[in-house]
């Protein structure tokens, strides 16, 4: 419905065709396309409403001064609502200026214009919906309204200047609030797509780090402790007691390493994001509203036209059949549940909203707006958009069979855009937030379910790396005690201090700040080679890397000794770093055991990989014709 026209002495009730912007569904071009559109669909309904006005009183007082005195009032008007509509809400930190600034401007012009300054008083009323809140909005806005009919009959529109502002700025107030409300709601979610992934991913830290420190944490600082008794004891038994027990708890403690980064690789559950239904209900609730003051404008356009009873039957017959058929697809819509007899929907809207034109010399074109929207509604793109073609071309073809001006036909096209779009809008933007929000879970999933990788790959590369040394140096620890005692409590310092190491590493891995360095990396895993009599030939470039490959690099180099130190009989190590025109780490060991004769699975392999592959290179892992286990990683980027 639109009501920028006048009644009998005053202003003529509204009359309608529709067209609706396109349909946006898919997500693919980005969610800042959501926001634009939203913005188009609030703009397109102020600007169609403002032009009908116009148009309206072109209309009845042709090109005059006093038209064009009208339009110089009409346009600060619509520039404010601009302001306060905007769904980026901008508006409501201008209000305490604006609103009166708009209230003056609404109000003043009666003085002059007297009886075409009817229904004016929508954009004002709308505003004080959009940026007021609780009972002060709604008493205020009753009061506005108020006015509007009030001044409706008593610039000599009687009950139907009265009837008709009241319709009118109801109408045009509600659709604005509405539009720009579910608008607003879109651009705060699009707006906010990192957010709950950026708290979800920080409530899974918050998990992992109680996780990790029941699981290895306290075995870690247990093992601390022992080893520095085990290095302070000052007899023989009270040394292999206490290398006995840490040795107890590294197993442990790397057995429980590896529970947890299996465990890991496992996706968490994400809670969605809530706020779809109350956007539901608003658009629900109004468009009960707007249905309501459809048919009773319905009914006062048939009163003041002295619609005969066949034209009443037809009008109120076909304006009833097709918001019955519309509210039902439409309520369908919001329950999320699929329109299946969608075709035979729209086609008995389609046959319902060219009843009224059968009837000789009467035309009414608000069928034909609600079946556009329910035709943008229903159909995919092109086929809508082809419905609605036909729709705004027969609705001025039939306007001109009668006795209507262009101007009244223009009236008639402009104000059924803004009454589809008013339909069609309310239910796009409630799916536009319910697809953001969907999309904003999803990204909190996938951001969840990376960090859970991360926690994953750090605790078996790198808590899985320090607990094995642990583990070997407190078994040779434990070996060397009898013989060479001052050996074994150099080996249980360095337990010590490999605790301590890995407790910060375990710190550094639930904050998400670990860094490491492929030189540091090489020298630990030097000693860690040499303590186990293992010759390692080490070659790395002094100059620096780009971080991230440094980084990256590191953890391979690291994953890479463990399964030498784990997995193989190796008496010397190769390692090698080469940067041309990328980065290559060769980590070569003559320990080959029985097996395949191309190892290239297991979670160690894999997180390898994973890293490698993130960087944009290559990793292998093959049995060499020298008899050699070779690992090779290659990325791109050499030196930063």
């Amino acid at each position: 419905m639109m009501c920028a026209d006048a009644p009998a002495a005053a202003i003529h009730p509204p009359d309608d065709t529709g067209s609706v912007p396109g349909r946006w569904r898919a997500m693919s071009d980005g969610e800042q396309r959501g926001p634009r559109l939203a913005e188009a669909v609030v703009l397109g309904f102020l600007l169609s409403s403002a032009t009908a006005f116009v148009l309206s009183r072109l209309t009845y007082f042709g090109l005059s001064w006093r038209t064009a005195g009208y339009l110089a009032a009409v346009a600060p008007v619509v520039v404010l609502q601009l302001v306060h509509s905007s769904t980026r809400g901008g508006g409501r930190a201008l209000a305490r200026y604006t609103l009166p600034l708009q209230a003056l401007f609404t109000y003043l012009p009666y003085l002059y214009f007297g009886e075409i300054w009817v229904g004016l008083p929508a954009f004002l009323a709308g505003s004080v919906l959009i940026l007021l809140r609780g009972w002060a909005a709604w008493a205020l806005f009753a009061l506005v309204v108020g006015s509007s009919a009030f001044f409706g009959g008593g610039y000599g529109g009687g009950t139907e200047g009265t009837w008709y502002a009241l319709l009118c700025t109801l109408n045009i107030s509600l659709a604005l609030f509405g539009l720009s409300h579910l608008g607003a709601q879109v651009a705060r979610v699009a707006a906010t797509l990192d957010e709950l992934a950026g708290m979800a991913v920080i409530a899974e830290r918050l998990r992992a780090s109680r996780h990790l420190d029941q699981a290895i944490g306290r075995g870690l600082s247990a093992i601390a402790r022992q080893s520095a008794t085990a290095a302070a004891a000052r007899s023989a038994a009270e040394t292999a007691a206490a290398t006995a027990e840490i040795l107890r708890l590294s197993r442990r403690a790397l057995n429980e390493a590896r529970t947890v980064a299996v465990a890991y690789r496992a996706p968490s559950p994400v809670p969605a994001a809530s706020g779809d239904e109350t956007a539901a209900h608003l658009a629900l609730r109004l468009l009960f509203v707007l249905y309501v003051m459809y048919l009773t404008a319905g009914l006062h356009f048939l009163v003041e036209t002295r619609a005969g009873l066949v034209e009443w039957l037809a009008a109120a017959g076909s304006v009833a059949g097709i918001l019955l058929l519309q509210l039902r697809h439409v309520l369908l819509r919001l329950r999320g549940s699929p329109v299946r007899d969608r075709y035979r929907n729209l086609a008995g809207q389609v046959v319902l909203a060219y009843v009224p034109q059968a009837v000789p010399g009467f035309y009414w074109s608000l069928p034909l707006g609600l079946v556009a929207a329910s035709a943008l509604l229903l159909l995919p793109r092109r086929a809508a958009w082809t419905l609605c073609a036909i729709l705004l071309v027969s609705g001025p073809m039939l306007a001109s069979l009668g006795s209507r001006s262009p101007l009244q036909t223009a009236y008639g096209w402009v104000a059924g855009v803004a009454s589809g779009t008013v339909i069609y809008g309310l239910i796009w933007l409630v799916e536009m937030a319910g697809d953001l929000r969907a999309a904003r879970a999803e990204l909190a999933r996938m951001a969840v379910l990376a960090e859970r990788l991360r926690v994953a790959g750090d605790v078996h590369d790198l808590l899985g790396y320090g607990l094995s040394a642990i583990t070997l140096k407190t078994e040779l620890a434990r070996q060397l005690l009898p013989e060479a005692p001052g050996r074994a409590h150099r080996e249980l310092v360095e337990v010590s201090r490999l605790a301590r190491s890995s407790l910060d590493e375990l710190r550094d891995m639930t904050e998400g700040s670990g860094d490491l360095s492929l030189v540091a990396e090489a020298d630990s895993a030097r000693a860690v080679l040499a303590a186990l009599d293992i010759e390692a030939v080490v070659t790395v470039p002094s100059e620096p890397l780009p971080k991230k490959v440094d980084v990256e690099l590191a953890a391979v180099l690291r994953e890479a000794i463990t399964n030498v130190v784990r997995h193989s009989a190796a008496r010397r190590v190769v390692i090698k770093v080469t940067v041309a025109d990328g980065v290559r780490l060769q980590v070569v060991n003559d320990g080959i055991r029985e097996g395949p004769a191309e190892p290239s699975t297991g979670m160690g392999i894999v997180s390898m990989t994973t890293r490698v592959e993130a960087l944009g290179g290559r990793l292998t892992a093959v049995n060499g014709p020298d008899g050699r286990f070779h690992l090779s990683a290659e990325v791109p980027g050499g030196n930063p």
